[in-house]
């Protein structure tokens, strides 16, 4: 199948080009969101791994597919850039859990996402708006064309 993406000029400026034809949450997309899910889940409070994949989860609905192994790639890398930081934290029983917080350096990474986000879902909410009316317009024409027909 041809790739029908194409590139989208939204009112304030900003191009976007809309996800048609891929598979859901792939791509940058899901990275972005991945991203702002992880650190949102440790935003207010610490979190062990476990915990944080059943938050992001929950955060990113049907979305994205949420895969462990790219939740804790995400976590060390994070990690290596100042992001958050983690303790190991010891359990009553059982082994020791890593435990993970959000940096200052993070909280501005989730702020920098968040701002993005909400261009993109302003885009989208016009791209949105402009197919309606556009399909609106297409319908009533096809409705007048099959009027005059009949007549």
């Amino acid at each position: 199948m041809e790739s029908q993406d194409k590139a989208v000029t939204c009112k304030d400026g900003s191009i976007e080009t809309p996800p048609c034809c891929k598979a859901a949450g792939g791509g940058p997309y899901r990275a972005t969101v991945l991203t702002a899910a992880v650190m949102l889940s440790i935003a207010d409070h610490s979190a062990h791994g476990y915990e944080l994949l059943e938050t992001v989860t929950s955060l990113v609905g049907n979305m994205v597919v949420v895969d462990k192994g790219s939740v804790y790639r995400l976590l060390r890398s994070f990690e290596e850039d100042g992001h958050l930081s983690s303790e190991w934290e010891p359990q009553p029983s059982g082994p020791h859990r890593r435990v993970y917080r959000l940096t200052e350096s993070g909280a501005n990474c989730l702020q920098s996402i968040s701002d993005g986000l909400k261009m993109r879902a302003e885009c989208l909410r016009q791209l949105a708006k402009e197919a309606d009316e556009r399909l609106v317009r297409m319908f009533a024409e096809q409705r007048a064309e099959a009027t005059v027909q009949e007549w």
